[in-house]
């Protein structure tokens, strides 16, 4: 009975909890749309309209959110309003994900928004955009991909480094590490790996998943050491063997050379071929 209470105490709480979200995620609505009528300036119209598709989509309601983010980007064009153009299609692409047929679409939304963050140096966004534009490529299953997911990884780890980020560093890494693991690099990911797991330990975090990852490739790293100096070895001894022989036979061609140079010295030819005729043993080498 106790159980049945305790699990409709929780049940009453949890309901409680996401419907304060709710309501306070409609509260935002309401005031974005409060906003959006007195609000003259373009760039604040356009703000408020990308703000409003954010706050739609979280509700789950795409086509309302699809409908004021293209009115952002369409006000933005005309009036050449770069971040508001860059928001607007970063959020196009994110409704555009949702369907599958469209998930290139998306992908290019989001490079064309990449690149105006870039062109107006804003670090934090282009961060997010890349860790995005990474983990659809991560998601993919050829090895093309996965290649490309590296390099958006890479950039994203490198900014957040300078942004004082370490903990969205370390998460680029591991991705970094996962994805030259699929490639078969052990050597690279091992190193991702590691350098992930560095910066967590001195933010105190525990990884014990990182741990076992870098422990396999530390097996992998002793496995593959012990087949090249085997392999070193059998190579040694093949080319130790083959050395030998033929010294031997060049050896054996000097000596037979040396004993025909000896007859000729000896024998003139007609003397030498009579010679050959009567003792054809004598000569043989």
């Amino acid at each position: 009975m106790k159980k049945i209470h305790l699990t409709l105490i929780i049940s009453i709480l949890l309901a409680l909890s996401l419907g304060g979200t709710a309501r306070a995620q409609c509260a935002k609505v309401d005031s974005l749309y409060q906003i959006l009528r007195f609000v003259k300036a373009d760039t604040q119209r356009i703000n408020t309209l990308n703000a409003l598709a954010v706050e739609l989509r979280d509700l789950k309601k795409e086509g309302q959110a699809a409908f004021y983010t293209k009115q952002a980007l369409k006000m933005a064009e005309s009036v050449k309003y770069k971040k508001g153009i860059a928001d607007a299609l970063t959020q196009i692409a994110l409704l555009d994900y949702s369907d599958l047929g469209r998930i290139g679409t998306a992908i290019d939304d989001y490079q064309k928004a990449l690149e105006i963050y870039e062109e107006l140096g804003d670090t934090e966004k282009i961060a997010r955009t890349l860790e995005i534009i990474g983990n659809y490529h991560f998601k993919a299953l050829d090895e093309d991909s996965h290649r490309k997911a590296i390099d958006y990884f890479e950039r994203m780890a490198s900014i957040y480094k300078k942004l004082d980020n370490p903990m969205k560093q370390a998460q680029a890494l591991e991705a970094i590490g996962e994805l030259y693991g699929r490639l078969r690099n052990d050597d690279k990911a091992y190193k991702a790996y590691e350098t992930a797991h560095a910066i967590k330990h001195d933010l105190g975090i525990s990884t014990p998943t990182n741990e076992r990852v870098l422990a396999k490739y530390k097996r992998l790293s002793r496995l593959e050491k012990n087949i090249q100096e085997s392999d070193t070895f059998v190579i040694t001894i093949v080319f130790g063997i083959a050395f030998a022989v033929m010294l031997v036979l060049v050896i054996t061609f000097a000596v037979q050379r040396n004993r025909a140079y000896q007859l000729l010295r000896q024998y003139k030819p007609e003397a030498l071929e009579k010679k050959l005729k009567e003792e054809p043993d004598a000569y043989q080498s």
